[in-house]
């Protein structure tokens, strides 16, 4: 749960929105080719089990099998540098997307747990899909987050 101050600002109990963990900055602060360039580059590992961690939701819901396609015991990342381990490319589009719904949702529900109990239900406005089952899709991620925007804006259907 994300303290009164945090809920505000769309950031963790660590103090670190969802999105930071890999931009190592607030989401604002990047635009489109920023963000392309540190994905092509791939996440480090750590940095997405961190994400992972901070999120009860993201936790049990074995995220990490669904950005890696396998369990976190055998997670095979795609180079291991001075740096550590990275994932690719595309798994790290898609750690970004979840972490880019978890920290929109925070902003539209007003905190860490609404936005998780929000991403685990189903939403009828979503054709009755779980929102965190979409995410992992791009068009899926989408529809997420056009809704989102929608319910910012107070525009419902």
């Amino acid at each position: 749960m994300v303290s009164t101050d945090l809920a505000n600002t769309g950031t963790t109990d660590a103090g670190c929105s969802p999105t930071a963990y890999f931009t190592q900055v607030r989401d604002e602060q990047h635009d489109a080719l920023s963000l392309y360039t540190l994905v092509q580059q791939g996440f480090a590992l750590d940095q997405v089990k961190a994400m992972v961690a901070s999120s009860e939701l993201y936790s049990s819901a074995d995220l990490l099998f669904r950005i890696t396609g396998q369990h976190s015991a055998v997670v095979q990342p795609q180079s291991h540098g001075a740096e550590g381990a990275r994932l690719s490319a595309q798994q790290s589009a898609v750690a970004f997307q979840f972490a880019k719904a978890l920290e929109h949702a925070m902003a539209v529900f007003g905190g860490q747990r609404p936005a998780e109990l929000w991403l685990a239900s189903p939403c009828r406005f979503l054709a009755g899909n779980v929102p965190l089952d979409m995410i992992d899709n791009a068009l899926g991620f989408h529809a997420v987050e056009v809704y989102l925007t929608r319910v910012e804006h107070g525009v419902y259907q």
